[in-house]
């Protein structure tokens, strides 16, 4: 696989945020081994963070859409510094695809969320 990247990113005061595009194509040996349609795969991905409370409490998103696919991973957090040590955290792992076939639409069925309480030294 063959790829080309690029991308923006900026930093605001208690904002920070940045996009990212890439696009593969497949070279195959044999012609008959990947269709037109699947040689080229671009996926966009958006990451966004937003601190408030001090920076106390953490506001995350984390995105990849594929247009050439239509399909998507969105990756929502939340996260609470109670003091040095704790930090609780919320969060999930949705997946969507229009065909079942897909990098992220094969995955649609093992979307999740979760919760975390961490205890760092």
């Amino acid at each position: 696989m063959m790829g080309m990247m690029g991308g923006m990113s900026t930093n605001w005061p208690l904002v920070a945020g940045g996009m990212l595009v890439m696009g593969g194509v497949m070279v195959a040996a044999r012609s008959d081994v990947v269709s037109p349609r699947d040689e080229l795969r671009r996926v966009v991905t958006v990451r966004a963070t937003w601190l408030t409370l001090s920076q106390n409490l953490r506001w995350s998103l984390f995105a990849f859409y594929s247009p050439t696919d239509r399909d998507s991973y969105v990756r929502p957090k939340v996260s609470y510094r109670i003091d040095d040590h704790w930090t609780a955290e919320l969060g999930g792992n949705f997946f969507h695809g229009e065909e079942p076939h897909t990098f992220f639409g094969q995955l649609e069925d093992n979307a999740n969320a979760y919760a975390a309480l961490r205890y760092g030294f």
